[in-house]
């Protein structure tokens, strides 16, 4: 029974981790896509 527990503790350690990681990728991408779009939009209004 202490096994599992340890194990489950272990898998959410590991989630949290994955999770913080996600967390980091996604800020990372949304703030590239607003750089590209701050630099595309007005060459496209300037046609």
């Amino acid at each position: 029974m202490n096994q599992i527990s340890s194990y489950i503790n272990q898998a959410n350690e590991e989630l949290e981790a994955a999770t913080l990681l996600l967390e980091k990728i996604i800020i990372v991408l949304v703030f590239l896509v607003a750089m590209v779009a701050v630099i595309l939009v007005p060459l496209i209004n300037n046609d």
